[in-house]
Formats: structure tokens, C-alpha cells, sequence
């Protein structure tokens, strides 16, 4: 059988992910998801490229069970609003975090254009938090695990909830 599965991706030095296959969450043997991709390492730049190694092995395991059609990344409003306002961030989200963030999406980016072309960026505002909630509850997510759940959030708003992607890829 030929599967398609969607990923979406909350990057940082901690990276959130969730496999969606037909509108549903996959089944990953050995695996949760959704989940986290743990950056470790002495330095940002060890746990930066073990993530990176790590959002590999997920997409190169999927791509040996069928192919993978869509990947969402979340997309960040940038430095040119003040941290905290209207970006889904908190204020203790500075600026150096931001950067990690940045350098980690870049590295997903790199490793899912390798397995396919269809990389979107997304808002994760699209949908607010209570209704991620809601909607994790009704696909029976129990995480409590914050990044597994945002990258579930950015999901739904890519539209892989509903079977496959709606957005615009680059």
C-alpha cells in the first residue's frame, strides 16, 4: 500500500512534530506522536544539528512506509514587531531564542526539501490555543507536552486535518 503522510514541525532547540496520514494522527511503531525531537549536546550547535539528524531519521523512516506529500514549518513574525506582541511569543522569548528558532527551521527546511518539495510555512495563530486543545482532546492526544502539541497546531492550520494541505508551499 502507498501512504502519504503530512508532517508539521514547531522548530527549536526542543522540536515539536506530528505525522498526519488521511486527516489522522499515525501510527508510529516506537514512536509517540505527536512528539519532541530533544537537540543534545554541549553547545547549540551539537543539539542544533542532532535535531537535525533526528528530523532525518523521522522523515527517512516515513519515506520507507511511502512518501511524505506536505511538510509545515512554523513560521516566525520576525524581528520587526517587538517580541511578545501579536506573535504568539511570549516576553521571556528573546531575541537569542529567536535566532536558535530561526537556525533550527532552517535546518528542518534543508533535510524536508530533500523528501519533498511541498515545505510551507505556517501561522500558527490561525487557530488558538483552546481550540487546539479542544481538537487534540477529540483526536485523543493525551501529551501534556508542549511542543508536540504546538507542532499539532500548526497541523490543523496547514489543513492536515482535513487530509491533506491547503496552503501555498514554496
Amino acid at each position: 500500500m502507498f501512504w502519504v503522510f503530512n508532517v508539521s514541525f514547531d522548530p527549536g532547540v526542543t522540536t515539536g512534530y506530528c505525522v498526519w496520514l488521511d486527516g489522522k494522527i499515525a501510527e508510529l511503531p516506537g514512536r509517540k506522536n505527536p512528539g519532541h525531537l530533544a537537540g543534545k549536546g554541549d553547545t547549540f550547535l551539537d543539539r542544533f544539528m542532532s535535531v537535525r539528524s533526528q528530523v532525518s531519521t523521522l522523515l527517512a523512516s516515513l519515506h520507507e512506509e511511502g512518501v511524505v506529500g506536505q511538510v509545515a514549518i512554523e513560521e516566525f513574525m520576525g524581528f520587526s514587531q517587538k517580541i511578545g506582541d501579536k506573535d504568539g511569543h511570549g516576553p521571556s522569548f528573546g531575541k537569542i531564542t529567536m535566532i536558535k528558532c530561526a537556525t533550527v527551521r532552517g535546518g528542518i527546511l534543508s533535510v524536508s526539501l530533500s523528501y519533498t518539495r511541498k515545505v510551507c510555512l505556517i501561522n500558527k495563530r490561525q487557530v488558538r490555543k483552546i481550540q487546539t486543545a479542544q481538537l487534540a482532546q477529540a483526536y485523543g492526544i493525551t501529551t501534556k507536552d508542549k511542543d508536540a502539541l504546538d507542532a499539532f497546531q500548526i497541523g490543523v492550520c496547514a489543513g492536515f486535518d482535513r487530509g491533506s494541505g491547503t496552503r501555498l508551499c514554496f
